[in-house]
């Protein structure tokens, strides 16, 4: 309605303007004098179209119907049955109205119910996102976890690896060790034979007028224990518990038998300390190597217990 009464009020000043044109419409004899209509005349001009058929004639010549809207257009120009229509036309707007009111509530529950999902989305990409971080970490412990494990199951061959080994070595000493006390024994009970069958010391010849000493008695063999063979483990044992025994071993006899692999000073290293623990200072036992011209054949760290001697070279 404004713009009509806005183009109302353009053309009276209009008329106002054109000499010889229209009178002016009562009462707006001084708001054609004013560029913009004002609020407060509105009414004014309302009422001088209400009332002068020839004045709103006018105006409706120059009204577009899609400028004015339609109920403003029917006012103005008053076709039949202009009121009624626009009773229609206000009863469609007033269920336009409150469609539209509806409209906006529904609007408004609409962007409730979008903040609230907004709201609750942000909350559950955020547990997202810690859920990612909680299945990265996972991932990291996992790897660790198995890395480490790759390196206890590595450590764990090569502790069985070693084990292994260090079985092998004790079966070797053990094997080493049974060879050696055999060659021991064997030795032992060659050096008692030796002592045996050898005759006492010379002794001087008496004066003539002194009786003749008795000649000294030869000694008797050692006789093992029932069950016991002189060559046995056993039987070393016995036999290097009997007082005044000497024992007399063929040294490279003895450790290329315990020992074929090594070389020589091992062999006699470990022969020597071998029968040095196993006497333990009962008896002092003579080991004899071949070869005086032997690097280190002057060495005996055990020379208390084990005395060393060497044949010529070449025998």
């Amino acid at each position: 309605m404004r713009h009509l009464l806005e183009l109302a009020h353009s053309v009276a000043r209009s008329d106002a303007r054109r000499s010889g044109g229209a009178a002016v419409p009562d009462g707006l004899e001084r708001v054609v004098q004013l560029e913009r209509l004002p609020r407060a005349w509105l009414g004014a001009v309302r009422s001088a179209l209400d009332v002068d058929a020839d004045f709103r004639e006018r105006v409706a010549l120059l009204a577009d119907k899609s400028e004015v809207g339609e109920v403003a257009w029917l006012w103005i120009t008053r076709p039949d049955h202009w009121a009624d229509r626009i009773r229609e036309s206000y009863a469609d707007e007033t269920a336009t109205g409150a469609q539209l009111d509806e409209m906006k509530l529904e609007i408004q529950a609409a962007k409730s119910q979008l903040a609230s999902v907004t709201a609750k989305l942000a909350s559950v990409e955020e547990a997202l996102k810690q859920e990612r971080r909680s299945v990265a970490e996972f991932a990291q412990m996992v790897e660790v976890a198995e890395a480490e494990s790759e390196t206890k199951r590595a450590r764990g061959v090569e502790l069985e690896q070693r084990a292994t080994r260090a079985e092998q070595l004790l079966g070797d000493e053990r094997l080493a060790h049974k060879r050696t006390t055999a060659a021991l024994a064997d030795a032992t009970s060659t050096s008692e034979d030796s002592i045996v069958d050898a005759p006492g010391p010379a002794t001087p010849d008496a004066p003539p007028d002194q009786p003749a000493t008795a000649q000294p008695k030869r000694r008797r063999p050692h006789r093992s224990a029932r069950g016991v063979l002189d060559d046995s483990p056993a039987g070393v044992d016995e036999l290097i518990r009997v007082p005044r025994m000497q024992m007399l071993v063929d040294g490279y006899n003895v450790t290329k038998t315990g020992w074929p692999n090594a070389d020589l000073y091992t062999q006699r290293e470990r022969l020597l300390s071998a029968m040095a623990a196993r006497l333990g200072g009962r008896l002092i036992a003579t080991v004899v190597f071949d070869g005086a011209d032997v690097t280190g054949a002057g060495h005996n760290r055990h020379q208390s217990q084990v005395r060393v001697t060497w044949s010529p070279a070449g025998v």
